[in-house]
């Protein structure tokens, strides 16, 4: 069995830099699931026999683009659910929001855990 592993195309959202509050993060993030993909050009050859992808918009119409068959959409290959923090006004570097978020996750910070568990049952 071979597997491949595709990123979606770029998407119309930009990504975000300079510092922000973590309202800010959460609302772009809501905005970057919603954009749609730039579509651009990509071979892959004609070596799948299927193509699992992301339910998201972004990911559908890149696998839609890159693949002719039967395209399974499952929300269990989207990108992780992170809750926003309470830290009021409090603005930092993307970068430090970055490693926070990252770190959070990957220990399954007490802050993240209703985050993870509703992406777990959608």
């Amino acid at each position: 069995m071979r597997i491949g592993l595709l990123r979606h195309f770029p998407v119309e959202q930009p990504i975000i830099s300079g510092w922000k509050t973590a309202a800010e993060i959460h609302a772009w993030r809501h905005q970057y699931d919603a954009s749609p993909a730039i579509p651009g050009e990509c071979d892959i050859g004609n070596c799948w026999a299927e193509c699992l992808s992301s339910d998201l918009e972004r990911t559908l119409s890149t696998a839609s683009a890159v693949f002719s068959g039967n395209i399974q959409p499952t929300a269990l290959l989207r990108e992780p659910e992170l809750a926003q923090f309470n830290t009021g006004s409090l603005r930092l570097p993307m970068w430090v929001w970055r490693w926070i978020l990252r770190y959070t996750w990957m220990t399954g910070h007490s802050s993240q855990r209703a985050a993870a568990m509703n992406s777990r049952n959608e």
